[in-house]
């Protein structure tokens, strides 16, 4: 770090001790929409079903990029149908339109889920014939159904296991790399979150899993052994369980239609709500779940005041509901590039994380410094971050601005 910064940081450290007053706002923690990150879809609003972090080259010269999959036709000015890749600065088509089968054709249906396996980019569609398969794989340029006989109507999660492939939706599939096998039959339960937690598989819905023969029938969320499903509490979610996620609170689960209560915990063999209801003011449908910054990210539908937003925050046992949170239905989140992006009715919405590459430009240095100052005088810039940068709910104080000098001096916020 240059001698210009560590001045500054000096004087403003050394004046900050001495003044009086409050200091200037800026803003929500809500960053601008951007016409780059606009998606259309016709006459019809657009819609992020699923977003999903990956590199799919590994050490290769491709960036690690944040792929968005739903119902579209266009991602900023490039022709997507329906799955595109943002690598932070453009995007990346994978198909244009076009009938399935064609080099060069996009995705045939709306994307439920997304993910990465073995250097490819997979997506969850739906409705396919009962002897193919709702799972996609592009390859070459081209998509095509992944196998036979395999998920059927909507695949609406997909994970790795154990280096094997599984997809839910109505039921549970495994897939070899050969063929699809069968986990959990589709007509008696609806599947909508997998995750891998502590090294096992669960799978959280709607609905009842198999009965083990040996054992008590597991109901909305359970345990794959290896042979069966199992309970994972003593008790059971009364909603459907929209969203599973491993933090370090430990197996998080979000729910619908929600309510206060939307987000659980479990732990000593029982469920529990991360939120107090008596702490809350408003109602989250809980359908996607990301941890980041220490903070656990709710997409959904947030109801408080009359107010309806794509996500919000929970911290420290309370929801944090910033002013400027967009007016959508969410269903989707994942951290990215210093930001957490939220995707749902309408598109792709961001909310920064802090960071000190302040001014979002790729570099820290002092033109960080000149963009914290303007913030904290109420002057933000295009795509800043916010004076929030210890994200406790105020924005510039003199803890935030100690926490911006400590991630300049490569320390956590």
């Amino acid at each position: 770090m240059n001698a210009i910064i560590w001045r500054l940081m000096l004087l403003f450290l050394v004046t900050a001790t001495n003044t009086s007053g409050s200091l200037g706002q800026c803003g929500g923690q809500w960053l601008p929409s951007s016409p780059q990150l606009t998606l259309t879809n016709g006459f019809d609003a657009p819609r992020v079903n699923a977003l999903h972090v990956a590199d799919l080259d590994g050490d290769g010269p491709q960036p690690e990029m944040l792929f968005v999959g739903g119902m579209f036709q266009t991602a900023g000015d490039t022709p997507a149908q329906h799955v595109a890749a943002w690598d932070g600065a453009s995007w990346h088509s994978f198909g244009g339109t076009g009938p399935i089968g064609a080099p060069g054709t996009g995705m045939p249906m709306a994307v439920s889920s997304l993910l990465a396996y073995h250097g490819e980019i997979l997506a969850g569609g739906g409705q396919s014939s009962p002897s193919g398969s709702s799972v996609y794989r592009y390859s070459n340029g081209v998509w095509s159904q992944l196998g036979s006989s395999g998920p059927f109507w909507t695949v609406n999660a997909m994970i790795e296991f154990n280096g094997e492939l599984i997809a839910a939706g109505s039921g549970v599939y495994r897939w070899d790399g050969q063929a699809w096998t069968i986990m959990a039959p589709r007509g008696q339960l609806s599947i909508y979150g997998l995750v891998v937690h502590n090294g096992q598989l669960f799978a959280g819905g709607s609905g009842s899993f198999p009965a083990p023969p040996d054992g008590p029938t597991a109901t909305q969320v359970a345990r794959w052994d290896g042979v069966h499903w199992r309970p994972v509490a003593e008790n059971t979610l009364a909603y459907v369980v929209s969203a599973l996620v491993s933090t370090p609170l430990g197996l998080t689960a979000g729910t619908q239609p929600g309510g206060i209560q939307s987000v659980h915990v479990l732990a000593d063999n029982a469920w529990d709500s991360v939120t107090p209801c008596h702490m809350c003011n408003y109602s989250v449908t809980g359908n996607a779940l990301t941890w980041a910054n220490d903070q656990l990210y709710v997409a959904g539908q947030l109801r408080g005041s009359q107010v309806g937003g794509v996500g919000a925050r929970i911290i420290a046992d309370q929801w944090l509901v910033d002013a400027e949170t967009p007016r959508a239905a969410g269903f989707a989140v994942a951290p990215f590039r210093n930001q957490v992006f939220f995707g749902g009715i309408g598109g792709l919405y961001r909310h920064a994380l802090p960071a000190a590459d302040f001014n979002n430009d790729g570099l820290m240095d002092d033109a960080d410094i000149s963009a914290f100052f303007a913030g904290l005088a109420g002057n933000c810039c295009p795509g800043c971050l916010t004076s929030d940068l210890n994200a406790d709910g105020d924005f510039g104080t003199d803890q935030d601005i100690e926490a911006f000098f400590r991630l300049l001096s490569g320390l956590p916020c």
